[in-house]
């Protein structure tokens, strides 16, 4: 899941690219796995996600926000990068209404992220969905993060699996 940015400057949002996961067996559990938050210039933001594409080649659902840069990234990836899906963050309310309905998730203990010898911006990540709202300088992994677990929680209602059952096949 990609949240793009116009520019890569110290003043801009930061572009955040996210690798996530679900289990086989408990599709309504949702596991971090790969987290790239950085300031970044439009050349680095396609960069970084054929690198996360190359590193991370069982995840077949790429979600990009349709705003920003987001477009452009899609359009210039499309053919070279499967699996390519626009995501339209005004459906679904303000940034704000999204991360809410994203924290259900989190309020049911349904989301996992990597423990902090395997994930060194552990404290910033947490720091940065705990202090969503709360005047924290950055949102953007608020904003990947709640994209596709309303993607996850408002798809494939009938078998919430189906859509990463073959590239999740290696969690246990």
């Amino acid at each position: 899941t990609v949240d793009c940015a116009f520019k890569g400057t110290s003043e801009s949002d930061r572009v955040s690219i996210q690798v996530w996961g679900r289990h086989r067996e408990k599709p309504q559990h949702f596991y971090l796995i790969d987290d790239l938050t950085d300031q970044m210039t439009f050349t680095e933001t396609l960069r970084a996600l054929h690198a996360m594409c190359r590193k991370w080649p069982m995840a077949i659902l790429k979600l990009i926000e349709e705003t920003a840069n987001g477009p452009a990234v899609m359009d210039l990836l499309q053919g070279q990068i499967n699996g390519l899906i626009g995501f339209k963050p005004a459906q679904y309310g303000s940034k704000e209404s999204r991360a809410q309905v994203a924290a259900l998730s989190f309020e049911g203990a349904q989301v996992f992220i990597p423990a902090a010898e395997h994930f060194p911006t552990q404290d910033e990540w947490v720091s940065e969905i705990c202090g969503f709202g709360t005047g924290w300088p950055f949102d953007d992994r608020v904003d990947a993060m709640s994209q596709l677990l309303i993607r996850w929680m408002t798809t494939h209602k009938t078998d919430p699996a189906a859509a990463t059952k073959a590239a999740l096949g290696w969690l246990n």
